[in-house]
């Protein structure tokens, strides 16, 4: 990716797009204070047409929502989203193909936000293992759904030539 004030308005535009469609656009699910965060499919599409260096998006998108809306600072957060922004940045831009592309979806999803997110949640002792790989878990599985549709928005063919 060539470093342009294009690309870095581009990236700044879409976490702010990521804070405002997550804080006013999820859908409850009613277990354990878990929804469907519609801002994931912005970080999909980054994802899809920019690869690794789109991985910043999620991070910050995430440090800011939390920042703005909880006061705090979710290190687990974001580091589940950095391990999804290199797997699928990654698989995105050496790969053009859809299947592996949601298979690295599905399995940066869970490793980052069901695993990597549980074993840091309880380092910092807030949960068992347990409790904390089932909540995380589903919360993968609710966060693997929008990143899908973000990567299929993003083969959209007015939506790649203006990026």
């Amino acid at each position: 990716m060539k470093i342009s004030t294009k690309n870095i308005c581009m990236f700044g535009v879409a976490i702010a797009l990521w804070v405002v469609i997550s804080s006013f656009l999820h859908i409850p699910i009613g277990i354990n204070n878990l929804w469907i965060d519609a801002g994931y499919i912005v970080y999909g599409m980054m994802l899809a047409l920019f690869g690794i260096p789109a991985a910043i998006i999620g991070v910050f998108g995430v440090l800011l929502e939390n920042l703005l809306f909880t006061g705090w600072i979710s290190y687990s957060w974001m580091a589940g989203q950095l391990v999804i922004g290199l797997v699928c940045g990654f698989i995105f831009k050496k790969f053009k193909n859809q299947w592996l592309a949601i298979a690295a979806i599905i399995l940066s999803t869970w490793i980052g936000i069901g695993l990597v997110k549980t074993i840091i949640e309880v380092a910092l002792g807030y949960g068992v293992f347990p409790m904390k790989i089932v909540s995380n878990s589903i919360a993968s599985v609710l966060d693997m759904v929008p990143l899908v549709i973000g990567y299929y928005v993003a083969k959209i063919p007015a939506i790649k030539k203006f990026c």
